[in-house]
């Protein structure tokens, strides 16, 4: 049975793992507009190329600080509790941040807490998440509901910027980030309705407090002694740092050099989603490692075009 006719076979049996999805899928379409309507607004709005920076440097701070945490805490606390607090606190930061829209109080400093919110709420959800699909799933349907997941991520990506612009045109960015806001609630009920028996660490683990760190630590040592998985983090580092160039780059591009609106602006995000998408299938379907690394280097090679065509 294929992963794709497996995960819907999952969907359809399993009804922790359909909530679960769903409440996902929303909740990530969601976050794919708001990042659309987000980074129009501080391009357009606020303050062009330093507004847009500000903003990613927001996420990427956030997620190097608390990172590190997130795992550790997502073991010792109950997962589906995890998952719902932080849909229904990212759902009440975002509703907030809509009816500020267009007040005084909306300005570059107010993003930056809303994100920071919104950024430790993804940080702690993304390891609550997949510690929980082993809990809901049998270890059969382990790797099926992993790719369902991982699918849901993409497709989500997708979806999201591609009618993110479209929203942004039609209702405005206030009722897009509200409609953001209402998809995370729709989440954090989806998954209350979620059944599990989980089996909670030792009150008195829990309560030493340098355990924590010992852990931390420990993670690192691992990644350390391991060439591979170190090589691996250093690219993505590196791939992160610079590639993270055009999220700055394209929507400046689009209100001040192309003069054009949202809508075509969420065009260009969905070109990177679409290439995102299909670049996961291809790599889905290569089983030779040597293989994933041929395609790796091409795929590299690719992704520095879009430079140099500043000079032709």
């Amino acid at each position: 049975m294929s992963n794709s006719t497996g995960g819907l076979h999952l969907l359809i049996k399993n009804r922790n793992f359909l909530l679960l999805f769903f409440g996902r899928l929303v909740s990530s379409v969601g976050s794919a507009i708001f990042i659309i309507a987000i980074l129009w607004s501080a391009a357009a709005e606020i303050g062009g190329v330093g507004a847009v920076s500000t903003v990613l440097s927001t996420i990427a701070v956030t997620n190097i600080i608390f990172s590190p945490f997130a795992g550790v805490w997502a073991d010792r606390w109950k997962k589906k509790n995890i998952l719902v607090i932080t849909d229904l606190t990212s759902g009440g930061i975002l509703i907030l941040l809509g009816i500020f829209f267009g007040t005084y109080f909306y300005q570059i400093w107010v993003l930056i807490i809303t994100i920071f919110g919104l950024q430790i709420c993804g940080t702690l959800f993304g390891p609550a998440l997949l510690s929980l699909i082993p809990i809901i799933v049998n270890d059969d349907e382990l790797s099926q509901a992993n790719a369902m997941i991982s699918m849901t991520d993409r497709l989500s990506q997708l979806i999201g910027m591609a009618i993110g612009g479209v929203i942004v045109s039609l209702v405005g960015i206030k009722w897009q980030i509200l409609i953001d806001g209402m998809t995370f609630i729709f989440s954090a009920v989806s998954e209350m309705f979620i059944k599990t028996e989980e089996k909670g660490r030792k009150k008195e683990e829990a309560e030493k407090n340098g355990m924590i760190f010992s852990e931390i630590k420990d993670g690192f040592k691992v990644i350390w002694t391991n060439v591979q998985l170190k090589g691996l983090i250093t690219l993505e580092t590196l791939d992160d740092f610079f590639g993270t160039n055009i999220f700055v780059f394209l929507p400046v591009l689009a209100s001040e050099i192309l003069k054009v609106g949202p809508g075509e602006y969420g065009i260009m995000q969905t070109m990177l989603g679409a290439g995102s998408f299909v670049t996961a299938l291809v790599l889905s379907s290569i089983k030779e490692i040597n293989e994933v690394r041929s395609t790796n280097v091409i795929l590299g090679f690719g992704r520095s075009i879009p430079g140099f065509s500043w000079y032709s």
